[in-house]
């Protein structure tokens, strides 16, 4: 799943709905980025995030910002 909700490991009811359909989130961090560099940026990180997917034990979150993808990110 792509988001641009920052807040989503913070809002108790969207981390339960995260933790129990067991979820790999990318969560779209590139500030105030426009739609276009918004798809620019998913554009040239497309091929990290589907290793990172295939590879990942979800439920697991990462930060895609313009410098990358973060390791998982950890939450409560």
């Amino acid at each position: 799943m792509l988001t641009r909700d920052k807040h989503i490991r913070r809002r108790p009811t969207e981390l339960e709905a995260f933790r129990e359909h067991r979820v790999i989130v990318f969560v779209l961090a590139a500030g105030n980025a426009s739609a276009a560099e918004t798809a620019d940026l998913v554009t040239r990180l497309y091929d990290k995030i589907q290793r990172l997917a295939a590879q990942a034990k979800p439920p697991v979150m990462y930060s895609v910002t313009r410098s990358g993808v973060s390791k998982p990110i950890k939450f409560k």
